[in-house]
């Protein structure tokens, strides 16, 4: 299960190698942290030099990849929100995961792959319950699926088995 993973890993370094890490156990983003991450998830730093993204462009802050048990490769496209519940702009953040989606599927269909990579978008930070309910309503489109967005709170631990 786990060649899967580095043969993913390299064909990322192909094109991001400076974005990209292995063995961090945190992700940190203006204050906001993940706890829990796998010490052989492969990590693309969308905000890193190198990063598949323009300087300007919309864009997570994460996606992290870890294999599973059943052969499949989860892909984690997260977005990190510190703060005040109430400052977080559901819409914009919802936007920023559906650009890791976008990579991912382009990337995909670029490398030519087969491995099936199942699509997690998380938004961490503090929502007010009005930001809840906005959360609720957005998709991120991937590969003709709509997908739910998860929330989770800033400190918290990747749930891998999501």
């Amino acid at each position: 299960m786990k060649e899967l993973l580095i043969d993913l890993h390299k064909l990322l370094e192909e094109d991001y190698n400076q974005s990209i890490t292995k063995g961090k156990s945190n992700l940190e983003n203006e204050g906001c942290i993940v706890n829990g991450i796998p010490k052989c998830a492969v990590i693309i730093q969308l905000d890193e030099v190198g990063s598949p993204f323009p300087k300007t462009a919309i864009r997570c802050d994460y996606i992290v990849f870890v294999s599973n048990n059943e052969g499949n490769i989860s892909a984690f496209v997260i977005e990190l929100k510190s703060g005040k519940s109430g400052n977080i702009s559901v819409s914009h953040a919802k936007d920023q995961l559906q650009s890791g989606a976008n990579f991912l599927e382009g990337f995909q269909g670029a490398k030519k792959l087969s491995i099936k990579l199942n699509l997690i978008p998380i938004l961490f930070g503090k929502l007010s319950k009005s930001q809840k309910d906005q959360l609720q309503t957005k998709r991120i489109s991937y590969k003709g699926q709509n997908i739910t967005i998860k929330k989770s709170n800033c400190g918290n631990s990747l749930t891998i088995n999501s």
